[in-house]
């Protein structure tokens, strides 16, 4: 087996990583209205819900762009 050493400032990050996610939006034509007009727990059920499938399509790291 080989072993790569990537030195000791090196990170290895399992998965993929997406840069550009909006966890709490949806797919509307006014995507900000729509959430803002949620309460907290649907947000959050949204969020998680989101979360969930990208992790079942082998994304373990997001960045969320906010409203």
């Amino acid at each position: 087996m080989a072993v790569t050493d990537f030195g000791p400032d090196g990170r290895l990050l399992p998965g993929f990583i997406d840069a550009h996610v909006h966890l709490c939006r949806d797919a509307s034509k006014d995507a900000v209205a729509h959430v803002t007009s949620y309460d907290r727990e649907t947000v959050l059920r949204s969020a998680r819900t989101a979360t969930e499938t990208a992790l079942h399509a082998g994304v373990t790291t997001v960045r969320d762009l906010r409203v």
